[in-house]
């Protein structure tokens, strides 16, 4: 990924109106909501719920964190594929987290997993 030039970078900056502040302001707020939202159903264990309004907040806000409770909601419900997916693009999106070490053991604990399962053939057509 490449870094925009600070000249240009202030002068984007310089060009964000107020209204486009606001908005980006509602859609935090919004993000929030999810959040809060999304963690009550997942203390309730209502995985699939919760994994919709941690979808919706990353949408909104695009912060990092939202990708690890997906991933974690995608584990709870047995998606094993779609959690490592989401585990890993939490990793690469924020390579200093601090929970790096709990997240690469559960990624190597899901292949282990993954590679001793059965292959189960496709159903006759």
């Amino acid at each position: 990924m490449r870094l925009l030039p600070v000249a240009l970078l202030a002068l984007l900056t310089m060009a964000v109106t107020p209204a486009a502040r606001a908005a980006e302001s509602d859609d935090l707020a919004r993000a929030k909501a999810k959040y809060n939202e999304a963690a009550r159903q997942f203390d309730l264990t209502e995985y699939a719920a919760a994994l919709e309004g941690f979808r919706e907040a990353y949408r909104l806000a695009g912060d990092p964190v939202f990708l690890f409770n997906i991933a974690q909601c995608h584990r709870k419900l047995g998606h094993t594929q779609d959690a490592l997916t989401f585990y890993r693009n939490y990793l690469r999106r924020k390579p200093d987290a601090g929970n790096r070490d709990e997240v690469e053991r559960r990624i190597q604990e899901m292949e282990r997993a993954e590679a001793a399962r059965p292959l189960v053939p496709p159903p006759d057509a």
